[in-house]
């Protein structure tokens, strides 16, 4: 039988803009669904919406726990393990582009407690959780300035993918983006993982790092539908869930 779980609230005349759900993720216990509340204005969601999780055990949705957080509506700003079903790693911060305010968390689903895990100077995106829960993978850099364009902060080239220990918040850097920009790794085991890299021309390759080398899989891969246009990531997220299944 069907059941309804998240009432979608329409917008009223002087009471905001609503909300719509959007199933962004279910953790890997099936028990939590992780939930993007919409407001009914594509503009103002570019620049964040609210981050829920509903638990299928309690039937409850939960509200931002102390503090509403806000995240850019995108399904890989959220990573969980196996090994943890308790936490998940969580890109939180508003504002459509990448280059700032955009932190790693560890959000405790069950207590809402929450954990700052990258520098305070850093922009963190697309964090993947190994598969024993010890470590997170993401790509960051350091925040481009309030003043500084958003293409001239990706040109710098110092894009990389770093690791984080969970236990005692030891940050490595793994790759070397050599004046590119990488992004989006994916943990293969708790030893390697692949990413992709673009370069200052658009050319996007897809690469694998193990036993601390890297080794280029392809290149040339098209991260645009619509040659006129040939947009390749939206104010610096690279969107590989419609160009790439990895699993």
């Amino acid at each position: 039988a069907e059941k309804l779980l998240i009432k979608s609230i329409p917008i009223e005349i002087g009471e905001g803009l609503g909300m719509y759900p959007v199933i962004a993720g279910i953790s890997k216990d099936l028990r939590f669904l992780f939930v993007f509340a919409f407001p009914h204005s594509a503009s103002m969601a570019s620049d964040g919406v609210a981050f829920n999780i509903y638990d299928t055990m309690t039937n409850k949705l939960t509200l931002g726990y102390k503090k509403i957080l806000i995240t850019l509506a995108y399904k890989d700003n959220i990573s969980s393990s196996n090994a943890d079903r308790e936490n998940i790693a969580l890109i939180a911060g508003g504002g459509r582009e990448m280059k700032r305010d955009k932190t790693l968390f560890l959000l405790n689903v069950l207590s809402g407690n929450l954990v700052r895990l990258s520098p305070k100077e850093q922009a963190a995106m697309t964090p993947c959780s190994s598969p024993d829960g010890r470590t997170i993978l993401y790509a960051g850099s350091i925040e481009g300035a309030g003043y500084e364009g958003f293409f001239e902060w990706m040109k710098k080239g110092n894009h990389n993918i770093y690791s984080i220990d969970i236990k005692d918040r030891r940050i490595k850097q793994l790759t070397n983006s050599g004046g590119n920009f990488d992004f989006s790794p994916i943990c293969i085991n708790n030893e390697s993982f692949v990413f992709f890299r673009s370069n200052l021309k658009g050319n996007i390759s897809m690469w694998k790092y193990e036993n601390e080398k890297e080794i280029r899989i392809i290149e040339n891969l098209v991260f645009s539908n619509d040659e006129s246009y040939p947009v390749i990531n939206y104010y610096g997220h690279f969107d590989i869930s419609n160009y790439a299944d990895i699993k």
